[in-house]
């Protein structure tokens, strides 16, 4: 079975976030909606996901049956672009293209994993729920900054709306080889980066904070 929010993986270290310091924003690019997650948690794992229907570029409706969660319901996948900040200090914009998405209505938050982007591309953690990420010519692509006890992706404008992250929730989504056919196979094969899937453990919780994304 898939592990969602897979019991004994933190995906950042445990710190408590620093309340003063406050991330300098910009307009928001796009009309906010109070009911849509913005949330969008640093992951590791095999997959980034999306909470709403709105967030995806391009979208395939899938049969989540086929896939055997218990829990979660993964009932589409596509593309999401997503306008970030390149650095605390830089006020250029970079666009990240997520490609192979999981649509989940009932995840407290979106994730994203930098182990998903191009080949090339570097992460780490420079601080206490803070990373970056990198090109392979060393240029900044995208920062997190503390929220929740985890990392958070910098977006343009800074947009706030619909959160379900509580402190100490365990985000990251791991599948076993035979999901991860059943959900990547018809688009591109099974992922290889991002670790390796498992099948122990307990299943994951089904997502926590309320209402499920809109379709």
């Amino acid at each position: 079975m898939p592990r969602l929010w897979a019991k004994g993986h933190r995906d950042v270290p445990m710190i408590q976030p620093n309340p003063t310091r406050q991330v300098s924003s910009l307009p928001c690019p796009f009309p906010l909606d109070p009911s849509y997650c913005y949330d969008w948690m640093i992951v590791s794992g095999h997959a980034h996901y999306a909470r709403d229907r709105a967030m995806f570029t391009t979208y395939t409706e899938i049969d989540y049956t086929t896939v055997g969660l218990p829990n979660v319901h993964v009932i589409g996948i596509g593309t999401v672009e997503l306008r970030v900040h390149r650095a605390r200090n830089d006020s250029t914009i970079n666009t990240l293209t997520l490609k192979h998405v999981l649509h989940i209505p009932a995840a407290p938050c979106n994730g994203f994993n930098p182990k998903l982007l191009l080949e090339g591309t570097t992460d780490r953690i420079t601080g206490p729920g803070r990373a970056q990420g990198w090109d392979a010519n060393g240029r900044l692509l995208w920062y997190g900054t503390p929220f929740k006890n985890g990392s958070r992706l910098v977006l343009e404008g800074n947009p706030r709306g619909w959160t379900g992250v509580a402190g100490g929730d365990l985000l990251s989504v791991f599948l076993c080889v035979a999901d991860l056919r059943v959900l990547l196979g018809p688009f591109q094969g099974v992922q290889k980066r991002g670790g390796r899937g498992g099948r122990g453990g307990r299943g994951g919780r089904g997502g926590r904070g309320g209402r499920g994304g809109r379709r």
